[in-house]
């Protein structure tokens, strides 16, 4: 399977830690990155390098633009990486790839859980009722994520409007604008199941299970944290689930029966900690 990643600036330790955990469970697998800045990345061996330059589009470059301009250059960052990946994608000419947040550690390969997507959809892991969150993402139709691309940027482009029609003037970002998209759009997506029941396999983790486990970023002493701003985080704290890791795999209790996670976001960034 292609993955494919976008990061903007130095790139830190934990980034290659991600890449290290796809290695693990899927050897053969294609890690694309596009990046700005190339240093560090000799850190990890096979890495396919596109340059943000290479993978330009009118889209990123507007972005950019509202970027230099905007106080929230931190969320249109890291909504670049949406545009960046379609770019790239079509530059390699493949039609399906898995995405996810550079602070995930995998624990299955595709071929493992191919059976859970929709391959005619854009996947992506619900945070709640207002955020869509790449804990894990799986394009299996580019012509159908060109289309979530195309809503995404007129949602960004008209960023006032749609705060007021579906936000209530709370705070935008890149997992609200995929939101949005969604609630425009479902038929162009699939959400990743995330909470167990009796008939599940594997769940999916969007960030609750991992902040869970490992804690919160800069947050000392912040493991067992969850929060009823969350599906699982309310699961979590109504004692309907538990979510565990041992040196094998990472899973979720749920009526007595174990129910493996297929990734953890490690908000805490000690990702090796879980390799």
């Amino acid at each position: 399977m292609d993955y494919i990643f976008y990061y903007h600036g130095d790139i830190p330790n934990h980034v290659f830690d991600c890449f290290r955990s796809i290695r693990k469970v899927e050897p053969n697998s294609q890690i694309t990155l596009c990046t700005n800045n190339k240093k560090n990345i000799e850190k990890f061996k096979n890495l396919n390098i596109f340059t943000s330059e290479l993978a330009e589009s009118e889209q990123t470059k507007t972005i950019r633009e509202l970027t230099n301009r905007s106080d929230h250059s931190l969320w249109l960052s890291s909504l670049l990486r949406i545009f960046y990946n379609l770019n790239v994608a079509k530059l390699m000419k493949v039609n399906n790839f898995v995405h996810f947040d550079t602070d995930v550690v995998v624990f299955k390969s595709f071929e493992e859980i191919k059976e859970n997507f929709n391959h005619e959809k854009f996947n992506i892991t619900p945070l709640n009722n207002q955020l869509l969150v790449f804990g894990y993402s799986y394009v299996g139709n580019l012509e159908i994520y060109e289309k979530v691309c195309d809503l995404v940027f007129d949602i960004v482009l008209n960023q006032k409007y749609y705060e007021k029609e579906f936000l209530k003037n709370q705070k935008f970002n890149e997992m609200a604008a995929l939101n949005i998209a969604y609630r425009l759009k479902p038929e162009l997506f699939n959400l990743l199941q995330i909470l167990p029941n009796e008939h599940s396999k594997v769940v999916f983790d969007p960030a609750s299970y991992g902040q869970y486990i490992s804690g919160v970023h800069k947050k000392l002493f912040s493991k067992g944290y969850a929060t009823n701003n969350h599906f699982v985080g309310e699961q979590i704290l109504n004692n309907n689930l538990k979510p565990y890791f041992n040196s094998k795999k990472a899973y979720v209790v749920f009526n007595e029966k174990k129910v493996d996670l297929v990734n953890l976001h490690i908000h805490k960034k000690n990702l090796k900690k879980f390799i």
